[in-house]
């Protein structure tokens, strides 16, 4: 008999829950299964209930204005602020930020600083990383300007990159 050190209580999507339960297991976590909320209804919250900029916990998405690269990015910031933060960094120059790199690289484009498209919203850092690296991977059709590699996840998570696909709208 195998011997747990954690137990997962998860909703059951048929086709992705037992790959994920051999997965967990293998990592000395067993997984139950309950009827309930769905892993899509958990991970794909798009309703904010306060003002946009006033928001923080974001998965969000910002486009160029003159081509159609993109950056999807998350912080636990007041948008507005990171937004700034943003600002600062391509009027300081710096070589780090994906926003300067880009415009470094293509002089005459333009942030769309007034678009902004939400993808997702999440308290916990570490699910709210996860979250931008499935988004990242989801969205990545080679015209993104994140100079950051998404966060590694677990190859099983990559069966539900479909379902972000479909259901988010941008």
């Amino acid at each position: 008999m195998e011997s747990f050190d954690y137990t997962l209580c998860l909703p059951f999507v048929p086709g992705f829950s037992e790959n994920l339960k051999r997965e967990l297991q293998k990592q000395g976590i067993r997984v139950a299964f309950r009827k309930g909320q769905t892993l899509e209804s958990l991970l794909c919250r798009l309703k904010f209930r306060e003002p946009i900029t006033k928001s923080k916990n974001n998965i969000y998405k910002r486009n160029c204005k003159t081509c159609n690269f993109t950056y999807i990015g998350e912080t636990s910031q007041y948008q507005e602020c990171r937004d700034r933060g943003h600002r600062d960094a391509i009027k300081a120059g710096d070589s780090n930020n994906s926003f300067f790199d880009h415009l470094q690289k293509n002089p005459s484009h333009e942030i769309d600083w007034g678009k902004i498209a939400y993808l997702d919203k999440e308290r916990n850092t570490d699910r709210r990383m996860i979250k931008e690296s499935l988004y990242i991977k989801a969205f990545d059709e080679g015209n993104l300007m994140n100079l950051k590699s998404p966060r590694p996840i677990n190859p099983v998570w990559m069966e539900f990159i479909p379902h972000i696909r479909k259901s988010t709208k941008l």
